[in-house]
C-alpha cells in the first residue's frame, strides 16, 4: 500500500486558539505564511560584478517566486531550503500577489492539499465545503500563483457547469483576482494592467492571456465543461514536461448533468502537468461531485464509501479517479470557532442557524452547512455507488455456454421531457473466472446495446411510407385508413416490432410499460402481437424470495415498480450483471433513485418526484432496465431470486413450440358491439 500524505494531518483551524480575542485576518494570515526571515539572504539581494549593478535586490514576490520555480512542482509537497514547507511558500506569494486577499485556514487547508497531491501523484483535488467557505477563492488563488511562477508553461482552464457564461461565478473571482493584481502592483500610471505581466490583457471571449504568443501557455481560458472534447487537446509543452502544469478548475461539479468529463478524465491525468480542482456544495452522492468524491480504499486505513465517512471526523479522504477530497465543515469555520465574525464574507454563525431551521437532519443542512452526504433513515438510494463500484458490471472476461435468452423492453413517453425507449438484454449461463482465474458457472444479466430513443412525429398519417414499415415487419395494413392519423402510440408500437424482428425478439419475450398509458395496450397487440407483455408499476408485487436478504419481495415493497428497482439493482450486489457501457443512463438514473420506509416497507419514489429532483428530467432508461430485469424473469432468469416459477431458461423457438403443442382450438376474435 502507498504511503497516505494526508494521514493525521491536522487543518489549521487548530492552529489557532479561537477564544483569543486578538486574532485578526492578518494575525492569523501572517501565522499561516510563516516567517520571512530569508528574504534578507544574500541570495536574494543586490548582485554586482566589477563595480556594475548586474541585479536589484528582489522584491518579495520574486524570492517566493524564484524558491517555488527551482523546486519544481513535483517537489512542492516538501520542505524547501528555509526550513518552511513549500505550500506556506505558495501562501506567502497568494498574499504577495493581491494586497486584498487573507490568507484563511481553508486557503491554507486547499494549498496545501494541493501541494501534497501534486508530489504524491494524485491527479485531483475536490473541495467540497459549506456555503461560502471559501472553495472557489481557494483554487483561483492557486491557479494566479501557478500561473506566475512558470507563466510560459501554465495553462489554466476554468470550466463552467451551466449554459449561461454569466451564472459562472468561479470566471468572476478570476476576474477580481487578475484586478486585484494589476491595482498591487500597477503599471506606472495605469492599474487596469500589471507591470507583472505587461502585455496581459483579458479578452471578451473569456480569456486571459498573461504574455501573448504563447499557444500553451499563460493563460487562463472559460471553457463549457459539458463539450468534454475540448479538454482532450490540452497537452504539456514540449519536452519540459517537468515544467508548468495544466490546471482545470471545474466549480459546482454537481451541478454538471452530462458524465462526458469524467470519461476524458482518465485521458488528460496522464498528462505530467495536468491537474484538476473541483469545488462544490457537497448534494448527492450519485451525481457528478458525489461520483468523483466517493471514498476508495487507496490506502490500508482508507474508507471504502459514504457509509464508512464520519461527520464529524472526516476532512481528508481517498477518492475516486486518481483525486483526494478535501472537506470544509461549516461547524469549524473561523466565525464559528470564534465566536465572532473575523471574515465577513465566510460562513458565519447567523447562516448555521438559518439552516439548522429546516432541520438537522434535512439534506439542505447537510449540503450547505456540513457538506457531507445525508444521515438518517428517511431516504436512501436504491442501488448505492458502493454496489455499483463491487459490481463487477463492466467486466469482459467471461465465455458464454450454451443457449442465451434475449428480452426486449419499452418504456412509452408520457410527455414532457419524457422520451419513449427501447432496450435489449440476454441471460444465460457463462463460465467466469475467479479471484484465482478458475473459471466458475454462473448466470449473467447482459445489456446488449445501447437503449434505441423512439421517435415521435407530430401529425403523421397514414401513407406508403408507414404501410411499408407495417409490411416489412408483418403487421396487416387492411384495417387501416390512408391519410388517418398515426398516433403515437402507434408510432411507439410500430418502431418496436421493428426492433424486435432486428434482434430476433418474439412477442413473448417482449414487454412495455403501460401504466400511465392505457391507450398503447391496443397499439401494442395490433403491432407487436397477442403475447407480449404489459407491466403496471403501480400494482402490488408479484413476489418472488430475493436470497441475497433471505425475504419475500411483497413482504418488503410496497409495489411492483419498487420490486423491480431492487430486484434489478439486485444484480449489482450479485455481481452478475453486464454491459455496464451499454446503459450508463440507467445505472445512474437507479443509483439516484431514493426509496423511503412506508408502514416498514420500502417504496422507491415515482417518476413524478424523480423529476421534480431532477429538473424535470425523466429516469426513461432506468425504467428500460427495470423493465428488462423484469421481463427475463418472465423468461426464466433466476439469479438472485427463487419463485413458485420454473427456473429452467426457455428459448424463443421451444416456448412457441410448447405453446402451440397445448393449444387445440384458435382463440376466438372478439369484435366491439356496435351503439
Amino acid at each position: 500500500m502507498k504511503r497516505d500524505p494526508f494521514k493525521d494531518l491536522p487543518l489549521h483551524d487548530t492552529w489557532f486558539d479561537w477564544e483569543d480575542k486578538s486574532l485578526t485576518p492578518d494575525s492569523i494570515g501572517r501565522k499561516l505564511m510563516g516567517r520571512v526571515s530569508y528574504w534578507n539572504n544574500p541570495e536574494f539581494g543586490e548582485i554586482e560584478r566589477n563595480g556594475e549593478l548586474i541585479r536589484k535586490s528582489m522584491d518579495p514576490h520574486e524570492i517566493e517566486r524564484e524558491i517555488l520555480f527551482e523546486a519544481g512542482r513535483n517537489n512542492w509537497g516538501k520542505m524547501s531550503p528555509y526550513n518552511k514547507p513549500y505550500y506556506q511558500h505558495m501562501l506567502t506569494l497568494m498574499g504577495l500577489l493581491d494586497d486584498d486577499t487573507d490568507i484563511t485556514p481553508t486557503i491554507a487547508d486547499a494549498t496545501r492539499a494541493f501541494c501534497l497531491s501534486i508530489t504524491y501523484g494524485m491527479k485531483v483535488l475536490n473541495l467540497i465545503g459549506s456555503q461560502n467557505s471559501g472553495k472557489s477563492a481557494g483554487s483561483v488563488r492557486i491557479a494566479f500563483a501557478c500561473l506566475y511562477i512558470d507563466p510560459e508553461f501554465c495553462q489554466v482552464f476554468v470550466a463552467n457547469p451551466f449554459d449561461n457564461i454569466a451564472d459562472s461565478t468561479i470566471w468572476g473571482e478570476v476576474l477580481e483576482m487578475w484586478s486585484n493584481i494589476c491595482k498591487s502592483h500597477p503599471m506606472e500610471g495605469d492599474d487596469t494592467k500589471t507591470y507583472l505581466f505587461p502585455q496581459g490583457y483579458v479578452y471578451a471571449n473569456k480569456t486571459i492571456i498573461a504574455i501573448p504568443n504563447e499557444p500553451k501557455g499563460a493563460r487562463i481560458e472559460l471553457r463549457n465543461v459539458k463539450k468534454a472534447g475540448k479538454f482532450k487537446g490540452s497537452k504539456t509543452r514540449g519536452k519540459e514536461t517537468h515544467r508548468g502544469i495544466i490546471l482545470v478548475l471545474v466549480d459546482e461539479i454537481n451541478e454538471i448533468e452530462s458524465h462526458a468529463f469524467l470519461s476524458v478524465l482518465p485521458n488528460l491525468s496522464s498528462q505530467d502537468g495536468f491537474f484538476c480542482v473541483t469545488s462544490q456544495n457537497f448534494k448527492e452522492e450519485d451525481d457528478m461531485g458525489g461520483l468523483i468524491c466517493e471514498p476508495v480504499p487507496r490506502y490500508s486505513h482508507s474508507k471504502e464509501g459514504y457509509s464508512d465517512l464520519d461527520v464529524d471526523e472526516d476532512q481528508f479522504w481517498a477518492s475516486a479517479y486518481s483525486s483526494t477530497t478535501l472537506r470544509f465543515d461549516g461547524a469549524r469555520s473561523a466565525n464559528l470557532l470564534s465566536a465572532r465574525t473575523i471574515y465577513g464574507y465566510l460562513f458565519k454563525q447567523e447562516d448555521w442557524d438559518r439552516l439548522l431551521e429546516l432541520g438537522e437532519e434535512s439534506p439542505d443542512f447537510f449540503s450547505q452547512a456540513r457538506s457531507f452526504p445525508v444521515r438518517g433513515s428517511e431516504t436512501a438510494s436504491v442501488l448505492p455507488q458502493t454496489a455499483i463500484s463491487k459490481s463487477r458490471c463492466d467486466d469482459k472476461f467471461y465465455t458464454r455456454i450454451g443457449q442465451w435468452v434475449r428480452v426486449a423492453f419499452c418504456d412509452p413517453a408520457f410527455g414532457g421531457k419524457d422520451k419513449a425507449k427501447w432496450g435489449l438484454a440476454s441471460f444465460g449461463l457463462a463460465l467466469v473466472p475467479n479471484g484465482s482465474g478458475d473459471p466458475e458457472q454462473i448466470m449473467l444479466f447482459e445489456v446488449e446495446e445501447h437503449f434505441s430513443t423512439l421517435r415521435i412525429t407530430k401529425d403523421a398519417v397514414y401513407n406508403e411510407f408507414w404501410f411499408a414499415r407495417m409490411r416489412s415487419v408483418g403487421i396487416s395494413t387492411d384495417d387501416f385508413v390512408e391519410n388517418s392519423l398515426v398516433s403515437p402510440d402507434d408510432q411507439v408500437a410500430i418502431q418496436c416490432a421493428e426492433l424486435n424482428r432486428q434482434y430476433g425478439i418474439v412477442s413473448d419475450h417482449f414487454g412495455y410499460d403501460f401504466s400511465l398509458r392505457a391507450h398503447i395496450v391496443t397499439s401494442m397487440i395490433q403491432m407487436v402481437g397477442k403475447s407480449c407483455h404489459a407491466f403496471e408499476y403501480s400494482r402490488g408485487p408479484e413476489g418472488v424470495h430475493m436470497d441475497r436478504v433471505d425475504a419475500n419481495t411483497k413482504d418488503e415493497f410496497t409495489n411492483r415498480s419498487t420490486e423491480l428497482a431492487f430486484l434489478t439493482a439486485d444484480l449489482f450486489h450479485s455481481q452478475i450483471f453486464r454491459g455496464a457501457e451499454k446503459c450508463q443512463s440507467a445505472i445512474m438514473q437507479l443509483s439516484r433513485t431514493k426509496f423511503r420506509k412506508v408502514n416498514k416497507k420500502r417504496e422507491a419514489e415515482n417518476k413524478r418526484i424523480y423529476k421534480s429532483r431532477w429538473k424535470g428530467q425523466s429516469p426513461d432508461d432506468r425504467d428500460v432496465l427495470m423493465g428488462l430485469r423484469g421481463m427475463a424473469d418472465r423468461c426464466g432468469f433466476s439469479g438472485g431470486t427463487s419463485s413458485a416459477k420454473s427456473s429452467t431458461v426457455t428459448n424463443p423457438t421451444s416456448r412457441k413450440e410448447i405453446n402451440n403443442k397445448f393449444r387445440v382450438r384458435k382463440p376466438r376474435k372478439v369484435r366491439a358491439s356496435k351503439t
